[in-house]
């Protein structure tokens, strides 16, 4: 009986090479990452976007690279007092949201391409190479 596998993406494997050098740059030391509903939640305050509509994925990796980073206290602290100003850390968890770019201890990885929020924002815009738009290429012009 033949198993039928599937193909693995370029994004999981980028994901998958970027978790393992970072786990195992890190050994057993790495402290836990805040509990992700809350994140997802503080996440749609931030982004206007609602919770539901956010990649579990990407916030799961965008609290273990604000962990890493050593931000995790600060971000205890904002998810226990909603509401309060924004700052660099807020500003931080919008850029990644948006841009799909992850902040890093080494520098910024893309933790997503396709899911960033700015070809939602944007609306009339797609990422390259994906097809599907009302007016995308791969289909004739709307008469209007």
């Amino acid at each position: 009986m033949r198993q039928s596998i599937e193909p693995l993406s370029r994004r999981s494997f980028a994901l998958f090479c970027g978790s393992a050098s970072v786990a195992a740059a890190l050994g057993a030391s790495m402290p836990r990452a805040p509990e992700l509903y809350p994140l997802q939640k503080l996440s749609a305050e931030l982004t206007g976007f609602p919770a539901s509509a956010l990649d579990a994925q990407f916030a799961r990796n965008l609290a273990e690279a604000l962990t890493v980073g050593g931000r995790r206290d600060e971000l205890e602290r904002r998810l226990e007092a909603p509401g309060s100003e924004l700052g660099d850390l807020e500003t931080e968890i919008i850029a990644a949201w948006y841009s799909g770019v992850l902040p890093t201890p080494s520098g910024s990885m893309v933790g997503t391409f396709r899911e960033a929020l700015i070809w939602a924002a944007l609306g009339f815009a797609m990422p390259p190479g994906i097809c599907g738009a009302p007016q995308d290429w791969s289909k004739p012009p709307l008469d209007e």
